[in-house]
């Protein structure tokens, strides 16, 4: 286990770390998303209250229920981030003390952070 550990770490924090930065690109792209929803559903309510206000009352709802799904996503892919964050923390402690720690230390860290990444996931999990 600790030859693993010893082998797979620089390329497991470099993996984690492209992981990490597309996921932040994709909360980029989630609030483009966003501020085009804001402007499409802005110009088509623009001037209408008072001429068709059940169809702004519509498109108001329809708008509310977009973005409640991009806020979701949102919330999830943080939550994504941030298990990839408790990943690599936990292989990276694993890394940097594998020569301290007992076997039984190793796997009572990994079982402490597989604890951790479960209760993340069934965070994201219950997004869905």
């Amino acid at each position: 286990l600790k030859t693993i550990i010893r082998g797979a770490n620089a390329p497991f924090q470099d993996l984690i770390g492209s992981m990490k930065e597309f996921m932040g690109l994709y909360v980029t792209a989630l609030a483009n998303e966003k501020n085009v929803l804001e402007a499409d559903y802005g110009v088509l309510i623009k001037g209408r209250k008072e001429t068709e206000p059940t169809g702004v009352v519509l498109a108001n709802s329809i708008l509310a229920e977009k973005n409640a799904v991009l806020a979701s996503r949102v919330k999830s892919v943080n939550q994504y981030i941030e298990l990839l964050n408790e990943i690599g923390k936990g292989h990276q402690y694993l890394y940097d003390h594998m020569d301290k720690l007992s076997d039984k230390e190793v796997l009572s860290a990994m079982l402490n952070y597989a604890q951790k990444i479960t209760q993340i996931y069934s965070a994201i999990q219950a997004l869905k």
